[in-house]
């Protein structure tokens, strides 16, 4: 006689079907809540837990508590993805001096905006090129356009201005009548 739940009249692939699953309640299960919560969920889970949540940049020689750091940004950011705040706060993490100009601001096209980024203290290559882009790309409302964006590199040293100035006066000369 089985010990299972099944009937008696119960077919071979349900029998084998509970026999395959009969372990299951042993099996230990961490509780979801301490799972879903980057401060418990064990250091082991972070790697999924990043996935779960859409971490966009993730690397597994970071520290645990690194590593818990960025799950709870990607939190606070998907709460806010699509607005401005959200992109800034995603282009603020690259270390740059970046201003957001949204149409409204320059008188543009609806729905556009710019990007003034401040090259004072960062040199800029492709890398960081394509990582402002995708960032834009992540964050950014999807209605919203990307139209330009503007690099400043202060030049410092001295500066000449020459001004010449050159006056006239008019002459009109009429024929005798």
């Amino acid at each position: 006689m089985s010990s299972g739940l099944l009937p008696p009249n119960a077919s071979r692939l349900q029998r084998d079907l509970e026999a395959a699953t009969a372990r299951q309640g042993t099996v230990p299960v961490e509780q979801l809540s301490r799972v879903w919560n980057p401060d418990t969920c064990p250091a082991r889970l972070l790697p999924w837990l990043a996935w779960s949540v859409r971490v966009d940049r993730w690397n597994s020689s970071w520290s645990t508590s690194r590593k818990r750091q960025v799950i709870k940004a990607a939190l606070r950011n998907n709460r806010h993805r699509g607005t401005v705040g959200a992109l800034r706060r995603a282009l603020a993490a690259l270390g740059m001096d970046i201003t957001i100009r949204e149409w409204f601001d320059y008188d543009g096209e609806p729905y556009h905006f710019r990007l003034d980024i401040d090259l004072t203290d960062t040199e800029l290559d492709q890398e960081i090129q394509n990582r402002i882009h995708d960032i834009v790309r992540q964050h950014s409302n999807a209605r919203s356009v990307l139209e330009v964006v503007n690099f400043f590199q202060p030049v410092t040293g001295d500066l000449h201005l020459g001004v010449a100035v050159a006056g006239s006066d008019d002459l009109t000369i009429y024929p005798a009548e």
